[in-house]
């Protein structure tokens, strides 16, 4: 389901530049952002779990076939 092999180095990236830099966010700016506007922390965990969300579905859903159209 998840697509042939040379697709799966896409997929490690990908993965991996969503999770650094919400480390990193979450590490370095999460605090400050959580002190003076709380607002702005709550978006980030809701687009944050959207953006999480999205992605599994979108790796591991099959995208079906797009019928031709018939020739009448």
């Amino acid at each position: 389901m998840i697509g042939p092999i040379t697709d799966r180095i896409y997929i490690i990236f990908t993965w991996s530049v969503i999770t650094v830099v919400s480390i990193l966010f979450g590490v370095f700016v999460f605090p400050f952002l959580w002190i003076h506007w709380k607002i702005i922390p709550i978006f980030f965990i809701a687009f944050l779990s959207t953006t999480v969300i999205f992605l599994i579905l979108t790796t591991t859903t099959e995208p079906g076939i797009i019928p031709h159209k018939a020739i009448m």
